[in-house]
């Protein structure tokens, strides 16, 4: 993936992210991302970065060669949707659940049903529900 296309889907979940910490009491909102590996040594990486100066980014946590497809920030926590190891594997496998303070990460549980990777995920937060899309493209 060209280093264009990771800062414009960034971009794209940085607005997303700004717009849940909108009405939150934060002197400098923070947007929270998942910067995937690519063939030159990088790793999977779930990273902050300042909101809208995107001056740089904050690694929170390191994921190695694990696939992160999708993700989404609810109340403390970054949620994200696992597609194993292998970039090869198309169908999401696990949804992850990281703890911002403290870093932990944890399974929330194993997807099922899908054929695909989750592509985005959002929340409802007047019910506290998280939603996923996944498909395919071709």
């Amino acid at each position: 993936m060209s280093k264009l296309r990771l800062f414009a889907r960034m971009t794209v979940l940085a607005i997303v992210c700004a717009m849940c910490l909108q009405g939150r009491a934060q002197t400098s909102p923070v947007a929270y991302g998942i910067l995937l590996f690519d063939q030159q040594n990088q790793v999977t990486q779930l990273v902050s970065f300042p909101f809208p100066e995107m001056t740089g980014f904050e690694e929170i946590q390191d994921f190695g060669s694990l696939y992160l497809s999708a993700g989404v920030y609810y109340d403390g926590y970054y949620y994200a949707s696992s597609n194993g190891y292998a970039t090869t594997n198309v169908k999401a496998e696990e949804l992850l659940r990281i703890d911002l303070e403290t870093g932990e990460r944890a399974t929330v549980g194993e997807f099922s049903g899908f054929s695909n990777k989750i592509a985005d995920m959002t929340v409802d937060y007047s019910t506290g529900t998280c939603y996923a899309v996944s498909g395919s493209i071709g």
